[in-house]
This record gives C-alpha cells, structure tokens and sequence, in this order.
C-alpha cells in the first residue's frame, strides 16, 4: 500500500512551534494488513492512538513499542498468538483492545502499563485468568468474555479501581468474596456461565448500576439483591428462577427488569413499589396471574408477558398511563378489562394466540395505537370505535393476511343492538391453528397439518412446528462443537494419508517384483531345447500362467492370448 493511500488515515495535529505538523492518529482498521507498516514508526515521538483491527497480523514489531506517547492501541481481530515483553514500555498506555485474537497467556510485564484503564481480552483461549493483570492497579474496565475461564482469583479484589467487569461467556460457577471490595464497580457482567445459586458477594457492591446474570441455572433471587439500592439495570433472564424475595421493592431506582424465560409462576406483590420501572420483561414463564403490581408501576412503558397462563388481565392495568408497548401474546386471555382502554400512549398491542371473543367498545380511545395484533383467537367482529384509529397502520386478523390492512364494514348485530365491524376474515376460525404445550406449559402455535390427497393412504403425518432461533450462547457452543470436530477429522485425514501413502508404496514394491517375476517367466517360456526343434508340433492344451501372476496383470490380455504359450 503507497504511503499517499495512507495520508486520509492519519490525523494531523497543529503546534505553537515552527516545524511542520505531525500525526498523532492513525486508523488503518479493516485494510488487509498482513505486517504493521513499518512508514508508521517516522511518527513514532507524536504517535498516540493507533488502529489496526480487523486485519492479518501476526505479530508486532519492536519499533511499536518505541511510540512512548502510545495511548490507545487496537489489534483487535488479527492473529496474534502473543504480546511481547516490550508492552510494558508503553508508559503512557490508556486503552488496549486484543480481543478477538489467539492470544492464550498475558506477559507479565504488562504491569508495567502504569496508566492502563481500559483492557479488552475478550474472545481469547485464555483459560487461566492472568494474574499480572490485579497488579494493574489503574485499570476501571476490564474485558473477559469468552475466553474458556473455569476461576476467578481471590486477588481480583486489588483492582480497587475497577469500574467494569465483563466476564460473560465462560464457565464460571463461584465468585470470590473478594470481589466485594470492587467499590466503584459500576456494571457487572456474568452472563452465560455456570451459575447455580445467585452469587452473595455481589449483594455487597452497593454502588453497581448495571448486573447482568441471564443465561446461567439460577433457580431464586434472594433478600440479598435488597442492597443494591443503585442498581437500574437488572437482567435475570434464561435461568430457572422459580421464586423472587419481596425485599426486591428495595431496589427502587431498577428501571429495566429482564425475567425472560424463568419458570415463575407468581411475581411478589412487593414489586408495585418499583415506582421507576420503565421496562418488565416477564415472558415465557408459567404466571397465572399478575395481580397486585400494575398499580404501582405507573412509569412502565414495555410490558412483555408473553407465553404465560394468564387468564385474566387486572384492571389496574389502566393505571399504567405511560404504557407504550403491551405484549401479552400465547396466553389464555377470554376478554379484556375496559380499562385497558386509559392506556392513552399505547402504540403496539399484542394479543396473539388467546381465546378472544370480542374487544372493549372503548378501545377507539387508544387514539395513538399503531400496531394490533389480534391472529389466533376468536373474535367474530370488531367494535365500531375501532374507525376512530386514525394512526393505526397494521390490524392483522389472520396469519394468512397478505396486506396489514383489511377494509372494514359496518354491519348490525341483531342480539346486541349494536353497530360492528366486520370483513372476510371475521369471524376467526378456531380450527385455522393448533395449541401444543410443552413440559414448562408454554404454549407453541404452529400451522395446520398438511395433507395430500393420494396420501390419504398413508400413515398419519407429524406436526409442523416453527423451532426458534438458538440462542447465541448454543450457537457458540455448536460452533465450537464443530471446530473440535473439524480438528478430529484433520488429523483422522492425516492419519490416513499417512497410511495411505505407506499401502501405495507397498503395492508399489509388490508391482515391482511381480513384474520382475513376469520378466523371469516369459524369459524361461521363451528358451527351447535342441532336441525339440525338429519335432513336428502338436496341439496341446494353453497352460495358465501361476497364480500371482495373474492376479497382478489380469488386465494383460494380449498375454493370455498367446496361442504359442509353451
């Protein structure tokens, strides 16, 4: 690459003195950099911030480690195997990112960094968590996801400066106690571990803003998350959290609650006093009931209690005035109270899969709704209020809807003496969609049976069902699955090569000395004795040549057809 094409990557600064500018940043992230540019080193006394993700290299070169003034280093996603020694001679080093690399040990002159704040190690085979790293005293953000750690050392809790932790991904199971001397710890992130009971160090980390424990087998939240009185940002979600402590109301300034795919069946009334609750995420559980706790969430805006057994929603759910999103999909709701209608900031509400029969008459009150799900239920026609929806851009009735606005009709109901709306997909066919439940009583949609005529014959077909996407956390592990698996085929391939190889030279000595003993063979056909020249000749029977001849050289069939064999 010419040093000219380069030129738009540098970042020129002015000075007070009478030499010419000098560059003190340089991005060459993503330009398929095999080797570090040795032309960056002319800069090395100016050089501060220096990117070079996203590319090829392999190593780093010693003149790097001369840019004394060096502040922010990226080598994330390369091919590094390892740092050098001379990365403690960055004196002045605020920020390095080598994730995404193949870096498996940290050399422990990196203590050396006496300013490093922000380490990023993420997506490394490190596996041993590096000790040199709690003698970086300066270091407020430390990166260790998915990097195969089984342990966390108790002299974590040095690292008095640490603001936030990242250690998702990995197989950890215990958290040391040490870990609640981390203070300033501001988010916390252990997400996708090994996790069996909540970790009680953390209940002492009384200024942590942001916890994140989802993707582990968590089975209750304890008193102890009581003492988080900061904490606003709390997600528990993919555990098997059956139970949460009441003393959760303490954590008054929690914002987003993230309780996704837990196996609750209840949540404590206690949760009313969140009064700040903006988010409540409580989807694919087995709750019956939610009862109790609307009336104190008035700044809720997204509500989620999708895949439940609700059967009947409180009316204080009109209390909620700031409500924005309501998804209450694959329950087994039969109506809807009125109050719903005083939800005023509504934009999306989701009814999926209940046994609807019908609508309030005051849902045109929703005047800022937008979307409306209403698939999968039972209605037979719709309140005339409806019309009065005048932001409403989608109103899907069917699965099979191809636009997500069907033109309305007004019609009578003689029973009620009411005016209705209704349209060629009024009333909703019960048999249009079957319910399966699996083992945690979540229910699944899936489409109709499908079925030919000339295979009426033949044995009942399986039902079709919609499988959702993995989660990431499988994804990797089904990705890591293969790579072992590759591994073993590689070597299993090379293995047989080898012995390949070796049965080809074997044939080939076999081939050799066959062929000698063919020569031998039609050299001793070819002598003839004296005494039989002048025998007149006679008719004899062909004579086969030997065994292993013929096996060696079956495709010689001019050989065999040699009538003067003898």
């Amino acid at each position: 690459m010419k040093i000219m094409s380069l030129l738009s990557c540098f970042g020129r600064k002015s000075t007070n003195h009478q030499y010419e500018d000098f560059i003190d940043f340089i991005d060459m992230n993503n330009t398929d950099l095999v080797d570090v540019p040795l032309h960056i080193f002319l800069y090395e006394r100016t050089l501060e911030k220096l990117l070079l993700s996203s590319n090829h290299i392999k190593d780093l070169p010693s003149p790097l480690f001369h840019c004394i003034q060096l502040k922010v280093l990226h080598i994330s996603d390369n091919r590094l195997e390892h740092l050098p020694k001379a990365i403690g001679s960055l004196v002045n080093l605020v920020e390095l990112d080598v994730s995404r690399n193949y870096l498996s040990t940290i050399d422990e002159n990196i203590k050396n960094c006496k300013k490093l704040s922000i380490l990023n190690l993420s997506a490394n085979p490190i596996s041993i968590f590096p000790i040199p790293l709690t003698q970086v005293l300066s270091l407020e953000e430390l990166c260790l996801n998915d990097t195969q750690l089984e342990f966390i050392p108790a002299n974590i809790g040095r690292l008095i400066n640490l603001r936030v932790l990242e250690l998702r991904d990995n197989k950890i199971s215990q958290i040391p106690k040490a870990v609640s001397r981390l203070m300033q710890l501001y988010r916390l992130d252990i997400g996708q571990n090994d996790f069996i009971d909540f970790p009680t160090a953390i209940s002492d980390l009384y200024g942590l803003h942001e916890l994140w424990i989802d993707s582990n087998d968590i089975v209750d939240i304890p008193s102890e998350v009581s003492n988080l009185h900061e904490l606003w940002y709390f997600d528990a979600s993919y555990n098997r959290i059956s139970k949460i402590d009441q003393d959760i109301q303490y954590c008054s300034k929690l914002k987003d609650l993230h309780l996704s795919f837990n196996n609750l069946k209840s949540l404590p009334n206690s949760m009313k006093h969140l009064h700040d609750l903006v988010t409540l995420k409580v989807d694919h559980n087995c709750l019956k009931q939610m009862n109790g706790i609307f009336e104190g969430l008035q700044c809720l805006e997204e509500l989620d209690a999708s895949y439940n057994c609700l059967e009947t929603l409180s009316s204080t759910v009109g209390l909620m005035r700031r409500l924005i999103t309501l998804r209450l999909d694959a329950n087994r709701l039969t109506s809807l109270p009125t109050e719903i209608c005083s939800c005023r900031s509504l934009r999306e509400l989701s009814l999926r899969s209940n046994n609807l029969s019908c609508l309030p008459d005051g849902i045109g009150s929703l005047q800022n709704l937008v979307v409306l799900m209403l698939t999968q239920n039972k209605i037979t026609n719709l309140p005339l209020s409806v019309l009065k929806l005048k932001n409403l851009n989608a109103l899907w009735l069917s699965e099979n809807q191809s636009k997500p606005l069907t033109p309305l009709q007004n019609d009578y109901e003689d029973e009620t003496g009411k005016h209705i709306l209704t349209c060629y997909l009024l009333p909703q066919r019960e048999e249009s969609y079957m319910e399966i439940k699996d083992r945690s009583n979540k229910p699944v949609k899936t489409n109709a049976r499908i079925r030919f005529t000339e295979d009426s014959g033949l044995e009942e077909p399986g039902n079709l069902m919609r499988v959702p996407t993995p989660h990431p956390k499988k994804m990797r592990a089904f990705a890591k699955m293969l790579l072992e698996r590759k591994k073993k085929n590689n070597e299993l391939s090379s293995e047989f090569d080898k012995q390949l190889s070796a049965e080809i030279d074997n044939c080939t000595i076999i081939d050799q000395e066959a062929e000698k003993m063919e020569q031998l063979y039609q050299m001793k056909n070819c002598m003839i004795e004296p005494e039989k020249i002048y025998e007149p000749k006679v008719n004899t029977q062909r004579v086969p040549p030997p065994y292993h001849i013929a096996a060696a050289y079956s495709k010689q069939v001019t050989f065999f057809n040699n009538e003067n064999l003898n």
